[in-house]
């Protein structure tokens, strides 16, 4: 089951009542649910027709969707209990003061999605920094774990600018400090039996595994600067 809000899906509907809803295909210019969906995905969801209308959080299955929590309706903020005739369902994110409790929750698993990639031992790999600063410069903050429970496995809060001039400090939490340089890492550019992250004009940041093993690794990127 994976949460997903997926842009330009909207089906019609003529199920009555408050329960499920059994789509009936997409509308002009739009794809259907299931063409992004698979089963038991969840999505945010804003339904309409007539007068009434509906938004919530829902669970995909074979071609019906489950409303399983309400959120805003026409009725009083309950289930509408829809009449019979042609009805519009759609994909849409809540409204930022709808995103309370759960559905933040939710809302931010799908922007702060870490990136989780394996190296080999005396390989390296290179991640384009999402965010700028005022200056158009690559700029972020970035947390990177180490999968394992060999104490040299890193848990590390990297200040990275990557274009420019490049920048790139480190606050470690657990484990052994990785290395920081600046410039492309190759795989055997840093000190052997360590990890080395490095921060590059060509807007990248570079993670190099030369622990000796092949490692896990997990990377959230963070805004900074006037991104925040």
């Amino acid at each position: 089951m994976v949460f997903k809000l997926p842009s330009f899906i909207e089906e019609t509907f003529t199920t009555t009542g408050t329960g499920a809803i059994t789509l009936g295909g997409a509308t002009t210019r739009r794809k259907t649910f299931a063409a992004e969906l698979s089963n038991g995905d969840t999505c945010f969801y804003a339904s309409e027709g007539g007068a009434d209308y509906e938004e919530g959080f829902g669970t995909y299955s074979g071609g019906v969707l489950t409303r399983t929590t309400v959120r805003k309706s026409s009725n009083g903020d309950a289930a509408v209990d829809w009449p019979a005739g042609t009805k519009t369902i759609r994909i849409a994110p809540l409204g930022p003061s709808d995103l309370d409790g759960a559905n933040l929750r939710r809302f931010q698993s799908l922007m702060l999605r870490p990136t989780v990639f394996t190296l080999a031992d005396d390989t390296a790999t290179s991640f384009d920094v999402p965010y700028t600063d005022a200056g158009f410069q690559a700029q972020a903050i970035a947390l990177l774990s180490v999968s394992g429970t060999s104490s040299a496995n890193p848990k590390s809060l990297i200040f990275i600018r990557a274009a420019g001039t490049p920048r790139c400090a480190l606050l470690n939490i657990d484990g052994t400090a990785p290395n920081t340089a600046t410039g492309a890492l190759a795989g055997t550019t840093g000190t052997d039996v360590k990890i080395t992250v490095s921060a590059h004009t060509d807007g990248k940041l570079y993670v190099e595994n030369r622990l000796g093993s092949s490692r896990t690794f997990t990377l959230l990127f963070l805004p900074a600067g006037s991104d925040i």
